[in-house]
């Protein structure tokens, strides 16, 4: 989203910049503000959509980090079982080691 957030103030930036030098160019007509007006409005429509597929693209992106997220949640709840398997049969072999060194 910063990348948005600094291609937006970059266009920003452009378009102050542009309507400033239209306008110091003195003698201007109507039409050739409304024109340089218009390209301006055209130009944040193209951003406009650069940023709906950019959004578009990082919300992909989240969903493919979740289902990582919760395939590694599973893959972590199966290793904890395992586990608590292994020590039960851990404490089972124990047990039956001491009794048959006869520990009672």
């Amino acid at each position: 989203m910063a990348a948005l957030g600094a291609q937006i103030a970059k266009l920003e930036a452009l378009i102050r910049y542009t309507f400033s030098a239209v306008l110091a160019l003195g003698g201007i007509t109507h039409g050739t503000i409304a024109g340089a007006w218009n390209g301006l409005k055209s130009g944040l429509e193209v951003t406009r959509t650069n940023s709906a597929l950019l959004r578009g693209a990082i919300d992909g992106q989240v969903k493919d980090l979740r289902k990582a997220y919760e395939a590694a949640n599973g893959a972590v709840d199966e290793a904890s079982t395992r586990v608590a398997d292994l020590q039960s049969w851990r404490a089972r072999v124990a047990e039956q080691l001491r009794l048959a060194r006869g520990d009672h």
